[in-house]
């Protein structure tokens, strides 16, 4: 008896000892860098709690277009979809910096996947213009549920997106960012023809096309909140992975995502906002492309510059310099304006900001982090 106690007291211990080295392992320390990768962290979070709010609002407005379709219902839960999506923008940087290190971060890529995969072929989930019997909407051997449409989510490739923003995007606009509210009027007959053929009214586009709608936003408002919880939770993949990298390396990675995004993925989004082709655009289906690039710059400059030790203090060189974050602030507040100007778009002044980008860029130019 006494040496069945000792063990399981060894045991206890033994178990003690290595949940209390865990958590040390995750828990903060006096070091400055690891407080200020860990801000960093902070910061990616309240990006996420932003687009959680601003999903509830998109399901409200949606709810009441459905309701009751129409051309100013439809506006308003057009832009509620903006709204959403620029705060989610936000949270850009770490979508880059996942990618980059993908393997390292294939648990957050995954969660990305579902939410933000915009190289998608509309034909997929909808009808399209030479194609006016396609998609998933159209395919009544598809039952629609939540579950189905995860299933049909990249089943074969990545392009095949039946979820996520721009799975929204392109049900909302449309191919060519023309869609009617007539698309998402009930059906509550059905003709001879389609009788005999044996449909139900619940089988017509136009009642699929509601309830696609509804289910997309549905899962897009789940997965927001569940990436928001593993990002909260400490003990979660996603948050173990970046919390059980050293401090140097973290700061090293959001470095080298910034420089590539300031130096090359901005600079040729901007480009392709310039040029008359939409289907370069981000939001190749909403518009908006600037939008969308002035809130990754928001981002990316409350990433880099918030907190009691700023990243950018560890960095070092010219991105310390209070010059260099003041001229990113300046960038950011004349995009906002030249997105304000009544007159359109001003190319050339847009153009004048594209070139600040790479001089911004290369402050920041640091060796490619280690490989995975």
């Amino acid at each position: 008896m006494n040496h069945i106690l000792t063990t399981a007291f060894t045991l206890l211990i033994a178990l003690l000892c290595c949940t209390s080295g865990a958590i040390a392992a995750d828990s903060p320390s006096d070091d400055p860098l690891d407080k200020s990768t860990r801000y960093a962290w902070e910061l990616g979070l309240q990006s996420l709690i932003n687009t959680e709010q601003a999903s509830r609002n998109l399901s409200a407005q949606l709810d009441l277009f459905l309701a009751e379709p129409s051309e100013a219902s439809l506006a308003n839960v057009r832009q509620e979809w903006r709204n959403c999506h620029q705060q989610w923008q936000q949270h850009a940087v770490w979508v880059a910096l996942a990618k980059t290190q993908s393997r390292r971060f294939a648990a957050l890529n995954r969660h990305y996947f579902v939410l933000d995969a915009r190289e998608l072929q509309p034909g997929y989930l909808d009808a399209v213009q030479d194609y006016p019997f396609s998609g998933i909407v159209n395919d009544i051997s598809i039952v629609l549920t939540a579950d189905s449409l995860r299933q049909q989510h990249g089943l074969t490739d990545p392009s095949e997106v039946s979820l996520g923003f721009h799975a929204l995007e392109f049900l909302l606009w449309g191919e060519y960012g023309q869609r009617s509210f007539n698309d998402f009027l009930p059906i509550t007959t059905i003709n001879a023809e389609q009788n005999a053929a044996g449909l139900t009214t619940g089988d017509l586009p136009n009642n699929r096309r509601r309830t696609v709608l509804r289910l997309v936003n549905q899962v897009l408002a789940d997965d927001v909140q569940r990436l928001r919880q593993d990002w909260q939770n400490p003990l979660s993949p996603i948050s173990q992975t970046y919390l059980q990298l050293p401090p140097k390396m973290r700061l090293e990675f959001i470095q080298h995502t910034a420089h590539q995004l300031l130096g090359s993925e901005l600079p040729d989004q901007l480009l392709q906002a310039i040029a008359l082709d939409r289907t370069t655009h981000h939001n190749q289906f909403a518009g908006d492309t600037l939008q969308h690039n002035l809130a990754v710059l928001i981002g990316l400059e409350a990433l880099l510059t918030q907190g009691e030790s700023p990243l950018l203090s560890h960095l070092g060189g010219a991105a310390a310099d209070p010059a260099w974050s003041q001229q990113l602030q300046s960038l950011i507040a004349d995009l906002g304006e030249l997105i304000q100007d009544k007159d359109g778009i001003n190319t050339a002044k847009l153009s004048e900001l594209l070139e600040q980008l790479p001089v911004l860029a290369a402050a920041l130019a640091t060796e490619k982090p280690a490989a995975e």
